[in-house]
């Protein structure tokens, strides 16, 4: 079974200590190696919106909104993922695009920056509609 809930600090950092290895990677490459919980902590205190997807009552993945531009409807989006997250992607895809939709009703522009070498994440992401540009 799915629930979809407010994060507890206990759930950001079980996600922060399990995440899929491009994840990880990733903040890595942003925050360092001792960045890692810290950065997943910020981001969901951060947000103005977060949640965090139990399978089972397991956090698997952990995804919010936060406002980068006081004066417009303007956030940066993010989502992170346990490997667990693997087994249930296909629901997880469907479930992320309604989000997305729902999202778009309350901000004007969501963006991020993904690693070129996520390969899945940027597939992931044109599904979805997003507009993926060149690396820079």
């Amino acid at each position: 079974m799915v629930k979809f809930t407010e994060p507890t600090e206990e759930q950001i950092l079980y996600i922060a200590d399990h995440l899929k290895t491009d994840d990880y990677r990733e903040i890595v490459g942003l925050s360092g190696r001792t960045g890692v919980r810290d950065n997943l902590l910020l981001c969901a205190r951060s947000s103005k919106w977060a949640r965090v997807a139990l399978f089972d009552g397991v956090p698997v993945a952990a995804f919010g909104v936060y406002p980068t531009n006081p004066f417009e409807k303007v956030g940066c989006i993010w989502m992170l993922t346990t490997e667990t997250t693997q087994r249930h992607k296909m629901y997880v895809a469907r479930q992320s695009r309604a989000g997305i939709m729902a999202l778009l009703k309350d901000w004007d522009v969501l963006w991020n920056y993904v690693d070129a070498g996520n390969a899945q994440t940027i597939r992931w992401l044109a599904w979805m509609g997003a507009k993926v540009g060149e690396p820079e």
